[in-house]
């Protein structure tokens, strides 16, 4: 059985010594997977695509136009916050690829679709997430 007190002490230890990391380094990561929230209002997936270089958006009320301005501009504010995020910490030269700006964004048109909003957009995102 594992003593779970014991480990959580040594891995904060070793954490913040720098001897242990939590989460895997960028370069060592090939898909990025983001919740994206429209004014509290719905949820929709983003996920980064590094290699290929593309956001692929996976959204249940995609044919809702209401959310259509909002969607954008959340799309376009992640797009270019992640991609200064990966300038600043040199991703593309550890890769040896030239600068993109920004990622490609492809809406996947096979979502199934709500009928209306019924307030179950996370479980949606929950359920394309495992896709």
């Amino acid at each position: 059985m594992v003593d779970f007190n014991s480990w959580t002490k040594n891995a904060f230890r070793y954490y913040f010594d720098g001897s242990l990391e939590l989460l895997p380094r960028i370069n060592h990561v090939d898909e990025l997977y983001v919740p994206l929230n429209v004014q509290n209002k719905h949820w929709f997936l983003g996920v980064f695509h590094l290699h290929e270089k593309t956001l692929t958006i996976y959204d249940s009320l995609l044919e809702w136009s209401s959310l259509d301005k909002d969607r954008t501009e959340i799309i376009c504010n992640i797009n270019l916050s992640f991609e200064s995020w990966l300038r600043m910490n040199d991703y593309y030269d550890d890769k040896g690829w030239s600068l993109s700006f920004p990622f490609k964004v492809v809406y996947q048109d096979s979502v199934p679709q709500q009928f209306r909003s019924l307030g179950d957009c996370g479980v949606w995102v929950c359920i394309l997430w495992r896709g």
